[in-house]
């Protein structure tokens, strides 16, 4: 694809051999990029599902399976036979990476089928110990679900969960003795990011950093003291001084090691584009009665 003032795009369909399901890699780079070795080369792996039996069916999500993964007629799988996972897979996100006992966290999960698929469950959060429930979780949307939840000090926490009649056990990330816990809020303040810091009383007092990156890029940082007295920082920061995109969260020591850190959608109500769409007459009538509200791939709302 020719690149001009540093963009380029185009597509490909799917409708002739060899594009069967699958999973498929997508690269680009260009010739100058690799002198410099296959670091720098941008690479993302999607997957290609089978046309659903039903137009617009979308949910069946399903791919050719193959008896075996050798060669495809007179095209060779390059994909490595995948290590057949648990019927169930339950993973789990601390936000900021860790837990620490006696603070509370947020623990966002995904819970995936042996393929990979989202699946829906239900279930609690109980100590191995007393067997005594602590907090219970459930999907949203996608396999995925968040929930509060306060680890004890020497406690082992297990999540008992169950999916279509069938119940299943999972150890929770063990929490750490000693560290930071920070929680984002980015949907309560229309012009800002509310950020709470949590320590135990334990935990030395002392100065810490605070540095937000979008693209790689440093816009902006901060100090932050903790007092002898509190084990917990409120603080609010402006929206508008970072670009639409994907913003990172980091909080440091003073001596550079990251305690927290953490991913946020960054955008302005400004960065919108207005289209306009024109139909026939047979869709008139839907058009005039309902609105359209889409996000393109950069996030920008489309409506």
């Amino acid at each position: 694809m020719k690149i001009e003032d540093g963009q380029c795009h185009g597509d490909f369909t799917l409708n002739h051999l060899p594009f069967y399901s699958g999973f498929y890699e997508i690269r680009a780079y260009t010739k100058y990029m690799l002198n410099f070795g296959d670091e720098l080369i941008f690479s993302r792996l999607l997957p290609v599902f089978d046309k659903p039996k039903k137009e617009g069916g979308f949910e069946e999500k399903k791919m050719l399976r193959y008896g075996s993964y050798g060669p495809v007629g007179n095209f060779a799988m390059k994909r490595e036979r995948p290590e057949k996972g648990k019927s169930i897979n339950l993973r789990f996100f601390p936000e900021g990476g860790n837990m620490v006992q006696g603070i509370p966290s947020r623990i966002a999960f995904e819970a995936t089928d042996e393929n990979g698929n989202p699946i829906e469950i239900t279930g609690f959060v109980v100590d191995d110990n007393t067997k005594q429930e602590l907090c219970r979780i459930t999907t949203l949307h996608e396999g995925r679900g968040v929930f509060a939840f306060t680890p004890g000090n020497r406690q082992k926490a297990v999540a008992e969960v169950s999916s279509s009649g069938r119940n299943y056990r999972f150890d929770l990330p063990a929490a750490l003795p000693q560290g930071m816990v920070m929680e984002v809020d980015n949907l309560s303040f229309p012009d800002s990011i509310g950020i709470t810091l949590r320590k135990k009383s334990q935990t030395p007092a002392g100065m810490l950093g605070l540095a937000v990156l979008t693209g790689g890029m440093l816009r902006s940082y901060a100090y932050i003291s903790f007092m002898d007295d509190r084990d917990e920082i409120d603080f609010q920061i402006d929206k508008a001084q970072y670009p639409s995109g994907v913003s990172q969260i980091v909080l440091f020591d003073g001596y550079g090691k990251v305690l927290c850190d953490r991913l946020i959608f960054t955008g302005s109500s400004d960065d919108r584009l207005d289209i306009k769409a024109k139909t026939t007459n047979r869709f008139t009538t839907l058009t005039n009665r309902s609105r359209w509200n889409f996000r393109s791939q950069t996030g920008k709302q489309i409506r």
